[in-house]
């Protein structure tokens, strides 16, 4: 791992950007080998340095509790090294969903994790890496994270997968109905490809573990690739998935960040499936210091 200055000295930055952005700092704090490039976009809110708050009320991903804390943030963060998956971290829809691209360095296989919608903007950032994608990943099934699913499928030519469970519990019509009275839209379809816990998914050289955390959805998952973890609603920064829709629990959502995601290095980069926190990433470390989800309800700080 390499200090700040050291990582900072191997990263080329786009002329429009400083080096001002701590969440650009944390995201790379623990990147491990050569730095090859990294790539910004920025959000500013309305009120000089506050940022906007997302989404509207009503998001399925809103937090349960806590305000958002303001200032100016890296609205999404790609970063390339040599050893290192390709992570590409796009701001999408009126939910403000985190949809990312992870692919191979080597083989340029890949896949999408929660697409939520314009899904130009997608392709197009596959075409630009040049991105051959072999999954399309969803975190669960609410209809925030999967309005991409059917468009993307075809476009790409890849399965859709879920966790078995969520992928049988929005099949069904009376959970179809619900889901369009909670949230205004229908879940996901059926997906190609049921995932369970403990699966590997090979893409090129990366390893992609599906870990079960039930709470937010009976099938809520998260996606471990190399040091990295991309939590849907499970975890967001400073924060956690709320649990008042139907088939949500909050003591289970407290079960699963701590028998699953606290067992994992603190190091671990946290990409959450919204962007509802003060930065775009965090770290397993930073939400055990200062998420109220774990703070209060797990370690009982």
């Amino acid at each position: 791992r390499f200090a700040q200055d050291d990582l900072l000295s191997q990263v080329r930055f786009l002329p429009e950007f400083t080096l001002s952005h701590s969440s650009l700092l944390m995201a790379l704090s623990e990147v491990e080998g050569p730095v090859e490039g990294v790539e910004m976009t920025e959000k500013r809110g309305r009120e000089g340095n506050k940022r906007e708050r997302f989404p509207p009320s009503g998001g399925a991903g809103q937090p349960q509790a806590g305000k958002r804390r303001s200032g100016v943030g890296v609205r999404g963060i790609e970063i390339r090294t040599m050893s290192q998956p390709i992570i590409k971290q796009m701001l999408i829809g009126p939910f403000a969903v985190f949809t990312y691209i992870v692919a191979c360095p080597q083989t340029k296989e890949g896949v999408i994790i929660d697409p939520a919608g314009d899904n130009e903007k997608i392709l197009a950032a596959l075409k630009e890496e040049g991105i051959r994608v072999r999954y399309i990943l969803n975190t669960h099934g609410h209809a925030d994270h999967v309005m991409g699913n059917e468009a993307l499928k075809l476009a790409v030519a890849a399965p859709t997968c879920m966790h078995e469970a969520d992928n049988r519990f929005f099949s069904r019509d009376e959970m179809r109905e619900l889901s369009i009275k909670e949230l205004g839209l229908p879940p996901a379809e059926a997906v190609a490809t049921e995932l369970k816990d403990g699966d590997l998914l090979r893409v090129g050289t990366l390893s992609i573990t599906v870990i079960h955390t039930p709470g937010h959805s009976p099938g809520s998952v998260c996606f471990y690739v190399e040091g990295n973890l991309f939590t849907g609603d499970t975890l967001f920064v400073g924060a956690a998935g709320r649990t008042d829709l139907t088939g949500g629990s909050l003591d289970t959502l407290i079960e699963s960040i701590e028998k699953k995601i606290l067992r994992l290095p603190k190091e671990t980069v946290i990409w959450p499936g919204h962007d509802y926190g003060d930065t775009p990433t965090s770290t397993i470390g930073r939400e055990m210091e200062g998420n109220p989800y774990i703070t209060d309800f797990i370690l009982d700080v």
